[in-house]
Formats: C-alpha cells, structure tokens, sequence
C-alpha cells in the first residue's frame, strides 16, 4: 500500500509538472506570425507631372512601375507599443552587428535606413567626410572619416522622428537614419517594395508612414483603388497569420514638396 501511495504521489507530482510546462509553453507557441508586403507608388495620372521634383537621390520615382524609393512604413508609437515580450523570439535582443552607413561618390549609403536603439552605426569612407548627425536624444562624435577608414556612432536612446545625416564638406549629401525600439520598419527599395517580417498576428497594430520629401504627413492615399485618409500618417492593420500582401498604395504629387 505504501508502494501504491507513493507512486500515486509521484505520478501526482509529474502530471502537475507537465501541466505547468504545457501551460507555458502555450503561451508561446499560441502567438502567430504575420510577414506584410505593400507596394508604394506615385499616382499613375501625376507620374508625368510637369511639377514632380527633380530625380535626386531625395525623392526617386521608378519610371517603369512609378515605385517610390525610400518610403518608410513603421509602426506607430504614438498609438501602438509592443513590449519586447511582443516582438519575435528571434527579433527581441538588440543587433550586436553594426549598421554601415558608406560614403562613396559622393553619397551616404543607404540614403534610409532604420537600427535598434542600442545599435552602433559605422561609417566607412572612401573619401575624406564630415558626418553630422542631427540627433535628438542621442549624442554623436564629428570627427572626419579618413579615406578607408570608419568611424562608429553609438546610440542609446530611440529617437522621436527620422534623423537627417549631413556632410560638412559636401552640401549636396544627405541621408536619415531612424533609430527604434522595436525590429518592425520597412523601407521600400528601387521598385516602391516594402516588407516587415516576423509582425505579430491577430491583433491591431498602428502604423505610421514617411517621406523624407513629404509635405507635412502624408494623409490622402489610395489603398487598393480604394480613396483613404490616413490622419497625420497613421493607420491601423490586423495581420493573419503568414503572408499578407497588402496590394498597393498610390500617394499623390501633392503629398510631396514641390
């Protein structure tokens, strides 16, 4: 009877652990995965506009498919907060990898790009440059980049809006960086492309959407034919689970500095 007893115990004991565990693992494996694709485009009846600004690396327009390069959707702040608990298992530790920001011909390369508060920018030149970053929160070191050379830029904080990177001895060079406390940003590539990959599923998330030619936000769009008004460049998408292809957004000439 002891024997009995004490196996009874055990096996007690034993379920009560397996239940603990599938209960946490549960939590876990309950959260689904969304990766989103959305295509930005310059309205097809302004791509020929007299008005549309000149092709600098500020505002690119594709002249086969109207994409438009640089445009950044990420997600609202404001409106939406994500703990680190919240963000993909594999997207909650902070890059260790530096970001590279190159100077060559002329040019920061990426013009755009998004990094984790924490994250260390490096600078590689193949010229002598000055790079100034007009951070708000951040401070960072102005020291010339020799040619071959790199110079690294520590973050700590996440910025409020996108910052401008400006060249001391080049006027024409420009590029911006934004600095975040979470992995979801996406920056549209030569043909209006954007992906965000590894969002959570099912539920509401707010997203914001910039230019750096924007004329103050960019509110009137067109969302899959469909006319919308997107209050100072925000709205609101639930993702299913896997891939989601939102289509295409059209934004208008007018949503741009002349």
């Amino acid at each position: 009877m002891r024997c009995e007893k004490h196996v009874k115990m055990k096996l007690t004991i034993l379920g009560s652990i397996i239940f603990t565990f599938a209960l946490a693992s549960g939590v876990a494996l309950a959260q689904e995965w969304a990766d989103v694709s959305l295509t930005v485009v310059l309205a097809d009846d302004e791509g020929a506009s007299p008005n549309k600004p000149s092709q600098e690396e500020h505002f690119v327009v594709n002249s086969k498919n109207h994409g438009i390069s640089n445009f950044v959707l990420t997600i609202d702040t404001k409106r939406t907060t994500l703990d680190t608990k919240d963000f993909h298992p594999t997207l909650r530790e902070v890059p260790k990898k530096e970001a590279t920001l190159n100077i060559a011909n002329g040019q920061f390369v990426p013009h755009v790009f998004a990094i984790r508060a924490g994250q260390t920018i490096r600078v590689r030149g193949q010229q002598n440059n000055i790079p100034m970053f007009s951070f708000f929160e951040n401070q960072a070191n102005r020291p010339a980049v020799a040619a071959r050379q790199t110079l690294d830029v520590q973050t700590k904080f996440p910025e409020k809006a996108p910052c401008r990177i400006d060249c001391s001895i080049d006027a024409r060079m420009s590029a911006f960086v934004l600095v975040l406390d979470h992995p979801y940003t996406g920056i549209s590539d030569a043909d209006g492309r954007i992906k965000i990959e590894k969002l959570p599923a099912g539920i509401p998330i707010h997203f914001k959407i910039w230019h750096e030619y924007q004329n103050r936000s960019i509110e009137d769009v067109v969302l899959n034919g469909n006319r919308e008004k997107w209050v100072r460049g925000s709205t609101q998408f639930t993702f299913h689970e896997g891939l989601n292809d939102r289509g295409t957004l059209e934004v208008g000439l007018a949503s741009f500095k002349k």
